[in-house]
């Protein structure tokens, strides 16, 4: 996979990430309601960035690979809330630093499993498809001209 692609994917991401928190005392004396409708819009950019990005050139040796998108956004979703829902009870004010990072990197190992997990299985229902897809394309006409 080419990548540039991949690398602008996660330069927007990390762009989207940054500049909400960029100015931590204006984001919340913003209306809730414009706080609401940027953080989704920003959600939904971040999300969809690198999987947009891989999707580039994913769409030219996969047909219908556009659910590539949807599927690491998915990915994303469970890998986040899986390293969230390790990490944040363990981790405590106070406690040792070689615990906090013991703590990370197994919440972060958990993560990644899931999210290739997830990113697998989309995959392999995109070859699925693809493969039907082939198979029941008529065959070639032989001899037209």
């Amino acid at each position: 996979m080419d990548c540039r692609h991949r690398g602008r994917g996660g330069a927007i991401a990390w762009f989207i990430g940054l500049l909400l928190w960029s100015d931590p005392e204006a984001w919340p004396a913003w209306p809730l309601g414009a706080q609401i409708a940027v953080g989704a819009l920003a959600a939904a950019v971040l999300l969809c960035s690198i999987g947009f990005a891989q999707w580039l050139e994913l769409r030219r040796h996969l047909a219908g690979s556009g659910w590539w998108v949807a599927g690491t956004a998915a990915a994303w979703c469970v890998g986040l809330s899986v390293f969230f829902a390790v990490a944040t009870p363990l981790w405590q004010p106070g406690q040792a630093l070689w615990l906090t990072l013991v703590i990370g990197v197994c919440a972060g190992a958990l993560m990644a499993v899931s999210m290739a997990v997830v990113t697998g299985l989309v995959l392999v229902r995109m070859l699925r498809a693809a493969s039907r897809r082939a198979t029941s394309a008529p065959p070639a006409r032989y001899g037209a001209v």
